[in-house]
């Protein structure tokens, strides 16, 4: 393995949230927020179905998180994101006080999974 076997966890568990974005004709991205190896904070694409522009996956997961430890400071939080992030939640990972990352390695050697997963469905195809 390339990962630990918690880092594929965490992964599979983004793309679950991705495939839940699909299911609402939204951008299929996911993400989950990570600390002390317990997911804290899970979210997927809901600008269309909540008409926010800032719903992103990674916002969502980042709100959920902030909710869950009480404080907006995410400090030795890890985000697993199924798709390379804009500029908007890339901005919101590091805003000062906050140690939260994303594994560019692992999203960008999964991003072909997600297209492998999300792209037939979308298009109402069989992979066989």
């Amino acid at each position: 393995m390339i990962f630990s076997e918690k880092t594929y966890q965490f992964m599979y568990a983004a793309l679950q949230e991705a495939e839940k974005a699909l299911d609402y004709n939204e951008v299929p991205i996911g993400a989950i927020v990570v600390k002390d190896e317990k997911m804290i904070g899970k979210g997927f694409n809901q600008v269309e179905k909540l008409k926010d522009a800032t719903a992103h996956a990674e916002m969502i997961a980042l709100t959920a998180a902030a909710n869950h430890l009480n404080n907006w400071r995410l400090e030795d939080c890890s985000i697993y994101v199924t798709l390379e992030p804009c500029i908007m939640c890339t901005g919101a990972y590091w805003h000062p006080g906050s140690a939260i990352y994303t594994l560019q390695l692992l999203i960008q050697s999964l991003v072909l999974a997600a297209v492998y997963i999300t792209l037939p469905r979308m298009l109402n195809l069989t992979i066989s």
